[in-house]
């Protein structure tokens, strides 16, 4: 699903995707996205990011932290193959991120975003 919205100026927008693991599930599953909007000074959003180690932990948690002063305004992640992302978790400082293997037991790496603003 993708939401692209914007009150003036440029469009500004969220968006998700998902698709099933590996090993594939047979139930009804689904992805969320939600919209934050904030009233931003030029240059006043900074997007600071994380990236673990490429090797071949099960799962991988971990946490991507505003500098003092900015707050979370989103976060974003991604998982290299046979990694998938499965919280992208955003509190008012930090955004945390779990990610776990899915498959063939190689290595992998997982990338976290937060956006932060004051």
């Amino acid at each position: 699903s993708t939401l692209v919205t914007s009150s003036s100026g440029p469009a500004l927008g969220t968006a998700a995707s998902g698709s099933e693991d590996v090993d594939g599930f047979g139930g009804i599953w689904s992805v969320t996205a939600f919209a934050v909007c904030i009233t931003a000074r030029f240059g006043d959003v900074q997007v600071v990011s994380v990236q673990t180690a490429s090797d071949d932990t099960a799962r991988k948690i971990f946490d991507v932290n505003c500098p003092p002063g900015k707050n979370v305004t989103g976060g974003a992640a991604f998982a290299s193959f046979p990694g998938v992302v499965e919280v992208i978790s955003p509190n008012p400082n930090r955004v945390q991120v779990i990610a776990r293997q899915d498959g063939a037991v190689t290595a992998w790496n997982a990338i976290g975003y937060a956006f932060c603003a004051s």
